[in-house]
């Protein structure tokens, strides 16, 4: 075989098992960016002193959805009482 196409191919598979060790670390990655959002959201909620059916109700409100913010905080203080 050609010196050329050999070192052509050597150099394929150099790179193809490159590009799959990246892969690996990409996935790796995005779970721990994933984990790391999900602790920072729920801190956010606790400081809020939120659940996070809180926030889905006041997400649904902001969209115009449900709820009014007015009726989320009188809920809220209902639950507090």
């Amino acid at each position: 075989m050609n010196p050329k196409l050999q070192k052509h191919i050597a150099d394929r598979e150099r790179k193809a098992q490159r590009i799959t060790t990246l892969q690996g670390q990409v996935a790796v990655l995005g779970k721990k960016i994933a984990e790391m959002e999900r602790l920072e959201l729920h801190s956010l909620l606790r400081g809020a002193n939120m659940t996070y059916q809180d926030l889905a109700t006041y997400i649904r409100a902001q969209s115009g959805q449900n709820d009014t913010a007015e009726e989320i905080q009188e809920a809220k203080n209902d639950e507090d009482e």
